[in-house]
């Protein structure tokens, strides 16, 4: 898609001093999380089928295991280029979500309501996905509150520690209470 040439590549977004920038969902952060784990698979594999084929290249005939795994290799192969193309239009849309605050334009029509694009892709997944982190975000903002900065944070933990300190207290008074009524 045309639209993604203002996105910078997904590892550079999802670097350190990238992330800081934006804000990542929980969600988009899995998307990720599962992109790089398929493309280490997509390395290991290709990585193993070359070895493989180097053998060949070089005379050795290979046995029929070596072949065979060859062929597994492939087909794993072209699975997890289409998973990861889906994943990659998944994690394309969620950057722009969180660098411009709303989602890509799309560049295809959708055919009768199918549900799928043109990969072949159930376009209502990444639907449902975008639409609660924008909704969120959007709900947020209607309702005037600030972005958290690390002052408030700290302050809103302080708070949580000393109701959890009296929560604790109350806790211990009333087990005690219930001991003392047992014992009698």
């Amino acid at each position: 898609s045309n639209n993604t040439t203002n996105l910078p590549s997904i590892d550079t977004f999802f670097s350190s001093t990238s992330s800081s920038k934006y804000t990542i969902s929980n969600p988009l952060q899995q998307l990720y999380n599962q992109y790089q784990t398929k493309s280490y698979k997509l390395d290991a594999i290709s990585t193993e089928s070359k070895r493989i084929s180097q053998k060949e290249d070089m005379g050795v005939e290979l046995t029929e295991g070596q072949r065979n795994q060859l062929t597994k290799n492939q087909d794993k192969l072209t699975a997890l280029e289409t998973s990861l193309k889906g994943l990659k239009d998944k994690i394309e849309e969620g950057m722009h979500v969180a660098i411009y605050g709303k989602p890509l334009n799309r560049q295809f029509q959708r055919s009768k309501g199918d549900g799928y694009d043109r990969d072949g892709d159930d376009i209502d997944d990444v639907d449902d996905f975008f639409d609660r982190t924008t909704t969120t975000r959007q709900r947020d903002n209607d309702q005037g509150e600030e972005v958290e900065s690390e002052a408030s944070l700290i302050e809103k933990w302080k708070v949580l520690l000393q109701s959890y300190s009296k929560q604790q207290t109350i806790v211990a008074s009333t087990t005690k209470q219930c001991d003392n009524l047992q014992n009698q």
